[in-house]
């Protein structure tokens, strides 16, 4: 198939974010044997001189785009430079044209909702990383039902095998931005530093966090690769709006990919239902709170064996279950009214309209 994807290729980053989900999109769609427009409306837009009416050019780039490439299918994420009249009229150009959203921001979030809200009307099915009708079926409709879309892997990208090194660098990874002025985000904090405190000995990677520097491009997911274990600590509050289990239920950060993709020991709170993916103690642990998690920890840096034991299934599940091409093709089935392909091990349900169907 021909797909259009409009996304942010971060350019002007100068590939310190190629492992983010705009290109881990691009490239399962391309594995997956389709032939994808990688349309970059933030790159686009920078790039407009002069600095008046970029955003109607970028418009119009993306219909003329449209005219000469004839896509069957188009998919959006955090494309909010498009207007929904632009793609009215490329609609009206390609009749059979197919058109998703992926939103990968905290549907709690009331910005985010707005944004979510304002597109609903121009879709034929909208993807989620968190899953359920009590946080989807507010975006839902008759015309583009809602699904869940788990965070993909991409072994082009994670390379790491941390559960093959005998020693690695690093026994605990962790990466996130946490606000003082978000008191979830400061709990999020001091449980990564009371592990640290509590363990002695423990060489950890924190980055992005606690006054110490960011990690990205390479070096961030070498340093993965390099981890016996990863914390995988997610938001839980956004933009001022609380979450609950049934809002957050299998949302996480991208960094759950990363940590199991690069062969790295998951270990992942008990607060957001990804027990129904991940077997606890066999491909994941689990943890309840601090205390909890600096006990398994602490068991599994003096257990290497157990630990590269589910290390490395937690890596086959990434890898086999969560690769790329696996999970766009099933979000192109979705989007195009397509049979499975398979059986997958995420809720696969659509969400019409504030129901289950």
């Amino acid at each position: 198939m021909r797909i259009i994807y409009v996304g942010n290729a971060a350019l002007n980053y100068a590939g310190s974010r190629y492992y983010y989900h705009h290109r881990r999109f691009v490239n399962g769609l391309v594995r997956g044997g389709h032939d994808v427009w990688f349309f970059s409306d933030r790159d686009q837009f920078r790039a407009k001189f002069p600095l008046v009416r970029k955003r109607r050019a970028v418009n119009r780039d993306l219909v003329a785009l449209a005219k000469n490439y004839e896509p069957e299918a188009v998919f959006l994420c955090s494309a909010e430079i498009i207007t929904n009249d632009t793609l009215r009229e490329i609609r009206a150009m390609l009749p059979a044209l197919r058109i998703a959203q992926i939103n990968v921001d905290a549907v709690y979030n009331d910005y985010n909702r707005r944004r979510f809200l304002a597109r609903r009307e121009v879709l034929d099915a909208q993807f989620f990383n968190t899953a359920g009708a009590a946080a989807l079926s507010p975006f839902a409709s008759d015309r583009a039902p809602c699904y869940f879309l788990p965070n993909l892997t991409d072994s082009g990208q994670d390379t790491g095998r941390a559960f093959d090194l005998d020693k690695p660098p690093y026994d605990l990874i962790c990466t996130q931005s946490t606000d003082p002025r978000v008191p979830s985000d400061m709990e999020r904090e001091k449980l990564a530093l009371d592990i640290e405190r509590a363990l002695p000995g423990l060489v950890t990677c924190y980055r992005g966090f606690a006054g110490r520097p960011g990690l990205h491009g390479r070096a961030y997911i070498k340093a993965t690769g390099e981890s016996a274990m990863g914390l995988n600590l997610t938001k839980t509050a956004s933009g001022g709006g609380e979450s609950t289990l049934a809002t957050r239920y299998l949302g996480t950060s991208s960094r759950l990919a990363h940590i199991m993709g690069n062969g790295a020991l998951a270990l992942i709170p008990d607060q957001f239902g990804l027990e129904s993916m991940y077997r606890d103690g066999e491909d994941a642990v689990f943890f309840a709170n601090a205390g909890d998690a600096i006990e398994k920890i602490g068991f599994y840096r003096s257990n290497p064996q157990a630990r590269r034991s589910i290390a490395r299934k937690g890596w086959e599940k990434a890898h086999g279950e969560f690769e790329g091409h696996i999970v766009m093709q099933y979000a192109l089935a979705r989007l195009m009214g397509h049979k499975l392909a398979r059986d997958y091990i995420w809720p696969t349900e659509a969400v019409f309209d504030g129901a289950r169907a």
